[in-house]
């Protein structure tokens, strides 16, 4: 699993990786500096984005107290260009933004319906992914 908490961590992905775009964003999102100069970002406080990534399904998760992605309690799930954000809120400011592909065989039968089930509009599904 790679984490990101700033546009520099873009540099773990190479420009060719789909997921890139969609990390971006959601750190561009996360951040905001302009929009909250008072409320500067601390990753620490308040969390950071996440690239799921083969073998990280069953992977335990310490650092949010969890023992695998299909026990969290998701705040809310939507689809952007191919990838699930899977959103989980802990306390305070905190949060995670899991970025999982939709079409990663690897994600698993379990992990893969509880995603869709808790999308936010279960149409968008159909919009973003090719038969």
């Amino acid at each position: 699993m790679k984490t990101f908490t700033s546009l520099s961590d873009l540099s773990k992905l190479p420009d060719e990786d789909p997921a890139k775009p969609v990390v971006k964003q959601l750190l561009e999102w996360l951040i905001a500096e302009n929009e909250f100069p008072d409320f500067p970002y601390n990753p620490d406080d308040h969390g950071y984005i996440a690239l799921v990534e083969p073998g990280d399904v069953d992977r335990e998760l310490p650092e949010i107290d969890m023992p695998r992605l299909t026990d969290i309690m998701w705040e809310g799930v939507s689809i952007i260009d191919g990838f699930y954000h899977a959103v989980y809120l802990g306390a305070g400011d905190y949060g995670i933004g899991f970025v999982i592909p939709v079409d990663a065989d690897w994600i698993g039968d379990e992990l893969r319906e509880l995603l869709k089930s808790l999308l936010d509009d279960p149409l968008h599904l159909t919009a973003h992914t090719s038969t």
